[in-house]
């Protein structure tokens, strides 16, 4: 089974465990369902680029990934930022159990930090601290 970046992040944060205790299993791509409990984390791809050579192509890609952190308030969302930025910044190695990806490099780009006003109906405002990872990863 060919590892996936998606199946080997949740894999990754789930198994880290200061990300742990403040999400628990709350790991999404792209979207948390309605209803889920704060804090959590989505996450998705910006953007990929297959490295090439001259005549035959490199088996290696470049993701760079934003990954979302949400809470009710900012401490807990940038606390939660925080414990994603030390699982992954400059990561390097076996990513995932199930289908190990090889992750060459994983590296922090951005962050920012948001606030969400709650749309029509609702009454919760949320946090949100964002970090973008360039993650540079084998290719099968």
């Amino acid at each position: 089974m060919a590892a996936t970046l998606h199946a080997a992040l949740v894999e990754k944060l789930g198994a880290d465990a200061s990300v742990a205790a403040l999400v628990s299993t709350r790991i999404y791509h792209h979207q948390a369902p309605q209803g889920t409990t704060l804090p959590y984390i989505t996450f998705f791809v910006v953007s990929s680029e297959h490295v090439r050579s001259l005549g035959s192509r490199v088996q290696v890609v470049r993701q760079v990934v934003q990954i979302d952190c949400w809470a009710d308030n900012s401490v807990s969302s940038t606390n939660l930022r925080e414990a994603v930025q030390l699982a992954l910044d400059a990561f390097r190695g076996s990513m995932g159990a199930t289908a190990a990806l090889r992750v060459l490099g994983a590296f922090l780009q951005t962050t920012r930090e948001m606030k969400e006003l709650p749309s029509v109906g609702e009454e919760t405002v949320l946090y949100r601290s964002s970090l973008d990872f360039a993650i540079w990863h084998e290719e099968d």
